[in-house]
């Protein structure tokens, strides 16, 4: 967690806590911010791998179109 993300998650809580918020709602509220997290993640190591699978064909010279062309005219 970068410190600017650390610093605003302590803004949040302290905000959350001078308002009163029940602890109920909180836990709530950390358990949706822990999946905003976790799916970030995900999401970061989805475009890791699109850019790795990008670079992989543009390695081997040939799109995904030119496959579906080969694969096409090969049917025929």
């Amino acid at each position: 967690m970068t410190d600017s993300h650390g610093e605003l998650l302590q803004q949040v809580n302290e905000m959350q806590a001078a308002s009163g918020i029940d602890p109920d709602t909180r836990k709530v509220i950390g358990i949706l911010s822990e999946t905003i997290n976790t799916l970030g993640t995900e999401i970061e190591e989805l475009q890791q791998r699109v850019a790795e699978l990008e670079e992989g064909i543009e390695k081997n010279g040939r799109s995904l179109d030119d496959e579906q062309k080969q694969a096409w005219y090969s049917e025929r």
